[in-house]
């Protein structure tokens, strides 16, 4: 009946600006506006009622709007008679909360889309209050996720409004995911205010501290004073004794991958993602691993899969922007950052890009200063650094650059590798990055942000040609290779190598090795 949306001619609106049969004022704040009480109550349930059923309001030329601003009055005033409204940040939540009371329910909904796309740390809290108030599910739960994803930079004016309830809430059906964003939240409220400190044991009642990773426990949970005092200290101790089943996943050129349970000596063949994934890149994330790119019958390809080792479950991502193989992928501050490779027309690519976890969506990020095919990734202290790769030339001799991405910034470090790390790996530990494997049997370390320096160190027994590497409990394991079958164990302590009892499932060329954690 009420046509909210429709198109009026625009003699309606210079009859109403030339004040030409205007039959009723509104008042909003100290502005006066002439309208036409015919076309106000065609266009939404609330003037119908009030100037058609018999209110106190139908006789009268003056209408009252002592609930909605000025300012916002004369957006929906100009609305209601044809005009298009352009949202903003600051206008936003007056014309959600105005449009719910005069009943423009398309107006509505369309700035219910607006605020769950601007939603972030600068205002999440107000947009839950606000969705509380008016019962607006959707609204809400995207402001919970955008709570959750942004905990540590949550504004303190945005937490203080924040109330315990709806943290409870928060923390009880959101958070299936997040726990570790689950504690550092009740960690930031529980400080926000003198009344709240008191809330910080109960409340982790409501935060499943098990299914944090082991590093998180020692370096976040038990670094919080107030987890070694009474009922939280034994919460945290029973934490600590209980230990997660953890998976050993690794993966070949050809897509294929398994699994094998630590402590066990039994590989598992793994269900492939609906996409086929050839020399495709994987890295660990919170609640699994995630695989992108590839090449499947000569065509280059843009599928991510993210592998959910709670339920066992392949879940589709956001396809890459630009199709590759042979790239290297990582994930850091809940960003999946995908590094050079070669591209559609075996050309290899500068191309650097990142998709937000949060928000599912691609960004381009400023290219690599080194086109590399197999470049070696690894992250420390939030930066990003490239290392070694094969450079595009007739005989594809190896890069010895060292490259590191650090606000928003490319940079070629001085530091170069003394020797080539010919299709070898890398990870972090304690600070240094340790290059190792590869067709030269490398061992190196350095510690990039500090006296860059390279120290040589003692080589493993094999040939480890496309073996990747991990950190296994203070150990670095290099994993099988073009003819290898096996693990060697490094460590950082004694600078000595040993070799595992358990053999990686086949010889041959592995793109990824990973350890991840079955959530209990």
């Amino acid at each position: 009946m009420y046509q909210e949306d429709c198109a009026l001619p625009d003699t309606f609106l210079q009859m109403r600006e030339a004040e030409v049969l205007v039959d009723v004022t509104l008042i909003f704040d100290h502005w006066h506006v002439k309208c036409h009480k015919v076309i106000l109550a065609g266009m939404t349930k609330f003037f119908h009622s009030m100037f058609v059923v018999d209110m106190l309001e139908r006789n009268s030329n003056e209408v009252v709007m002592s609930s909605i601003k000025a300012s916002t009055g004369k957006l929906l005033i100009d609305y209601m008679y044809g005009a298009t409204i352009e949202f903003t940040p600051k206008n936003a939540q007056d014309l959600f909360i105005a449009s719910d009371m005069l009943m423009l329910d398309n107006l509505k909904n369309r700035v219910v889309d607006y605020l769950c796309e601007k939603a972030d740390y600068t205002n999440c809290v107000s947009i839950l209050n606000l969705a509380r108030f008016h019962k607006v599910d959707l609204l809400a739960e995207r402001a919970k996720l955008v709570l959750l994803d942004y905990v540590e930079e949550v504004d303190e004016q945005e937490l203080d409004l924040l109330k315990e309830d709806d943290l409870i809430d928060i923390l009880t059906t959101t958070a299936n995911y997040y726990h570790e964003d689950s504690f550092r939240l009740v960690q930031r409220w529980a400080k926000s205010g003198e009344k709240r400190s008191n809330r910080f044991c109960p409340l982790m009642d409501y935060v499943r501290l098990k299914q944090c990773r082991k590093e998180f426990i020692e370096n976040v949970i038990a670094a919080d004073p107030r987890m070694l005092e009474g009922l939280c200290y034994r919460r945290l101790q029973e934490v600590r004794n209980t230990v997660p089943p953890e998976q050993f996943v690794v993966g070949d050129d050809d897509g294929n991958m398994w699994m094998c349970s630590v402590g066990s000596e039994q590989w598992q063949l793994m269900r492939r993602p609906p996409a086929r994934y050839e020399l495709c890149s994987a890295c660990i994330f919170p609640l699994g691993f995630i695989i992108s790119g590839g090449l499947y019958d000569n065509v280059y390809q843009t599928h991510c899969h993210a592998y959910h080792a709670k339920y066992n479950r392949w879940d589709k991502l956001p396809p890459m922007t630009n199709p590759r193989s042979n790239h290297a992928s990582v994930y850091h501050n809940n960003c999946l950052y995908i590094i050079g490779g070669v591209d559609g027309e075996y050309a290899y690519v500068k191309s650097f890009e990142a998709l937000d976890m949060r928000t599912l969506q691609w960004m381009d990020l400023a290219p690599t200063p080194i086109r590399l095919r197999d470049p070696i990734v690894v992250v420390e202290s939030d930066h990003i650094f490239v290392l070694g790769g094969y450079l595009e030339c007739d005989y594809t001799p190896c890069s010895r650059d060292v490259c590191e991405y650090f606000d928003s910034k490319w940079e070629v470090k001085a530091c170069s590798m003394p020797e080539d790390c010919d299709a070898g790996a890398a990870v972090c530990f304690d600070k240094h990055i340790y290059v190792v494997g590869g067709r030269n049997e490398t061992c190196m370390r350095i510690n990039p942000l500090l006296d860059q320096t390279w120290v040589d160190l003692d080589r493993p027994q094999f040939n480890h040609f496309y073996g990747p590497a991990l950190v296994w409990d203070d150990k670095i394991i290099v994993c099988g290779g073009d003819d290898v079958d096996a693990i060697e164990e490094y460590s950082p302590q004694d600078d000595s190598w040993s070799i595992w009892k358990l053999k990686m499932p086949k010889k041959g060329c592995m793109r990824f090795a990973l350890r991840i954690a079955l959530p209990l």
